[in-house]
């Protein structure tokens, strides 16, 4: 009976570990939320915040598991900048993503091009910058994923100031995809 329940173990131990992981597509549209924080700077003041924002995109996956996608994202975070240079109030960024399906993650970098907007205070305008960062998602099911983004927006002279202005921003992001 025990060498029969031994051979039972050593059999269904061989079958899984010689079954192929559930392979995920990360191929399709999908929309989705995020919350993080944002840390805005510019050459004489600085803020940060909370932030939060919506999200939709494209991925295609390869057969070589690379993914290839495009994003367009709005965030808000209404961070007030320090010396009563303003409030950087949101951003909208549309961005190019690249990267490599592992199971049910995706790891990946992004780049892109960002419009913020400061109100109030000595900037008050919107400009148009660039915006580059690296990120990863969970698949939680088929059509929900979870992930995690690390941006760099930056903007050379916001609202032709001559300042400079830096977000830095690091969120959650949840998806649904279809």
């Amino acid at each position: 009976m025990k060498f029969a329940s031994t051979l039972s173990a050593i059999t269904l131990a061989t079958t899984l570990a010689a079954a192929p992981a559930m392979a995920t597509d990360w191929t399709g549209f999908y929309v989705g939320g995020q919350l993080g924080y944002s840390d805005v700077e510019t050459s004489s003041a600085s803020g940060d915040d909370v932030s939060f924002g919506i999200q939709a995109g494209y991925d295609h996956q390869f057969s070589n598991n690379m993914v290839l996608g495009g994003e367009v994202a709005y965030s808000y975070s209404d961070t007030s900048l320090s010396r009563g240079q303003g409030d950087f109030k949101d951003s909208i960024a549309l961005k190019g993503r690249l990267g490599y399906a592992h199971n049910d993650f995706l790891f990946y970098g992004t780049a892109g091009i960002v419009r913020g907007e400061v109100d109030g205070g000595s900037i008050n305008s919107s400009d148009n910058g660039v915006v580059y960062g690296v990120g990863m998602e969970y698949m939680i099911s088929q059509q929900v994923s979870l992930g995690f983004e690390v941006l760099q927006s930056e903007y050379d002279s916001f609202g032709n100031s001559g300042r400079a202005l830096r977000d830095t921003s690091a969120a959650v992001k949840v998806n649904y995809r279809f």
